[in-house]
Order: C-alpha cells, then structure tokens, then sequence
C-alpha cells in the first residue's frame, strides 16, 4: 500500500527513543520529510547521524517541550527548515513519580499532568495555524490502554492519559471545519527502555531481589495479553503512518487501541 507520505512533514515528539524512535525511522523510510525533539542531545544526535548517513533527510531539535518556550521553539524551527507542517506526532509524556495511589504527590499528579495534556493543547495552539495550510493535516497522539483500563498502580498516569482521549475528542469536533483530523493511540505493553527501566525499579523494591525479577515481571505480563507476548515498538509506529497517510481521510476523534487484546472491555 501506497501511504503517500513523501515529502509530508511530519513533526514528532520524544523521537529519539523508544516508540518515538520507531515512528521516526519508519516515517524517514517512507519518504516524509521528519523532524523530531527530545531533551537527551546524545540519543538525539545518534538518531539524526544514522539516518543521514543512510542518505535520508530529517531535523533533529534539542528541547525541553514540557515548557512553553520548549514547544514554540520545535515548531519554529521544523517551519524554518521545512516551510511547512503536515502531521504533528505527540509521543512525549510519561511520568517521573511511581506508585501507588498514597504514594504520589499533588506535585506529581499536576507535573503528569502537564507532560501528558498541557503539552498537547500548547503543541496545537502553536502548530495549528501551520497545519491549517496542508491539504492533508493530521494530529496523532499516543495514550495508553491504562486510560481505560487503569491497574493497582500510577493512577496520575492513568487519569493523565484519560483526560487525553477527552481532550482529542473534543479537538476532533473544533478541527474537523479546518481539515485538521486527530486521533489518539492506546498502546499495551511495549518492550522499550521506558518498560525495562521501570521493571529495575520494581525489582530494586522487591523483597526476592535475588531472583531473575526482569524475567519473571515480563511473564507475568505476557499472560494478561491473548496473544501472549509484548508489542514491540515497530507495530506502534506501523498505526502511526496509517492514521499519517492520505488513506485515513474519513478518521477523527477515534482512539485505536493496540495491545494483544490485553484489555478486557468492548
């Protein structure tokens, strides 16, 4: 199938790992023109060689987009260097603080908060007067299958998240007049370094840390999921080009859930 993606510029956030990371290759090999942001300039700088000398194009931009000054900063520049704006990829959030419900402070919660949704409504207020000029505009944002389906654990994460799916449905009904389409993704368990770093975690609290914590924790999630294993970051990014593409014409306001049929609801 012929996504069409060529010379579209695409700008994506937290690109330089995991999920991220994928999108921006995939995205780079189909032809679109990519910019991408995240703070770390090393993983940044690594990402941005490697598809250059694979005689690609791209914009890497070293920022801190949980700051305002952050956010027009990426903007500015992909429309410096590109022109133009097609597709906004908002895959930067996440949470520094983990726990469960009394262990997470008002600081925490409102922090989640801020990298998960504020972000997005400064990314849209800023990028939407660039994206109102393509013939092909598209907003995606990745959520979680913990918006509705929240565990024993994170509940600022969670709700984070929920409120997304709201705030992009809602986005769905104000753009739709401009020919802005936006939808969100819910992905389940990702093997990425966001997922191994949080199960160390995990195993530096447990009470059996002589035991191979890392191996049994991914077991242990892998039979919640039907189809028995984690998702990998390719398949997320996969959706991303999809819903990107000239083919998702008549798709706004959705939420596309990807995760091995781990969630339990209709």
């Amino acid at each position: 199938m012929n996504l069409e993606l060529a010379n579209r510029v695409v700008l994506v956030t937290g690109g330089s790992r995991g999920i991220g990371k994928e999108i921006v290759e995939r995205l780079v090999n189909e032809g679109a023109l990519v910019a991408f942001c995240a703070r770390q300039s090393s993983a940044l700088k690594e990402l941005a060689s490697k598809i250059i000398k694979s005689g690609k194009n791209c914009l890497a931009i070293e920022a801190d987009i949980f700051t305002t000054n952050g956010v027009k900063l990426i903007v500015e520049k992909t429309i410096d260097h590109y022109g133009k704006l097609d597709v906004l990829v908002h895959n930067a959030g996440g949470t520094l603080a983990r726990g469960s419900f009394c262990d997470i402070s008002d600081e925490d919660w409102m922090d989640t908060y801020n990298r998960n949704v504020i972000t997005l409504v400064r990314l849209i207020k800023t990028a939407q007067v660039f994206l109102e000029e393509s013939n092909q505009a598209r907003i995606i944002s990745i959520s979680s299958t913990t918006a509705v389906e929240p565990g024993s654990h994170d509940p600022h994460y969670s709700a984070a998240k929920a409120a997304l799916l709201n705030l992009v449905k809602h986005l769905s009904n104000s753009l739709a007049s401009k020919g802005i389409l936006i939808n969100s993704i819910s992905p389940g368990p990702v093997l990425t370094e966001s997922l191994t770093n949080f199960i160390h975690e995990l195993s530096n609290k447990s009470s059996e840390p002589n035991l191979d914590f890392k191996k049994t924790y991914i077991e242990m999630m892998k039979s919640r999921i039907p189809l028995g294993r984690l998702a990998q970051g390719t398949e997320i990014a996969d959706l991303v080009l999809f819903l990107a593409s000239s083919k998702s014409g008549w798709i706004t306001g959705s939420n596309f859930r990807i995760d091995g049929g781990k969630t339990r609801g209709i």
